[in-house]
């Protein structure tokens, strides 16, 4: 009995490990959601996925939206820096 794997999850009160075997192929006992199969429909999987999003500041819109960002200031930069020039000259 000492070979069969014990549950990895631990207490948030004692910090002690608990002592149950793991369900079969899952690293947890049936008590910490070894029994749990996760989302099964595409609707399930996107409220999850919504769920875990924390902010989204590195989620790709938000990405693509800073590289677009930046392009815009660099464009803007260069049409000063140009019209600078010609009231120079």
């Amino acid at each position: 009995m000492d070979t069969l794997p014990q549950c990895t999850a631990k207490s948030k009160q004692s910090g002690t490990r608990c002592r149950n075997f793991t369900v079969k192929g899952k690293a947890v006992c049936w008590i910490h959601g070894g029994k749990s199969t996760g989302p099964i429909t595409a609707k399930g999987r996107d409220k999850i996925r919504k769920l875990k999003l924390k902010h989204g500041l590195y989620s790709q819109d938000a990405i693509d939206e800073q590289k677009q960002f930046r392009k815009l200031l660099l464009n803007a930069k260069e049409t000063l820096e140009k019209i600078s020039d010609q009231m120079n000259s």
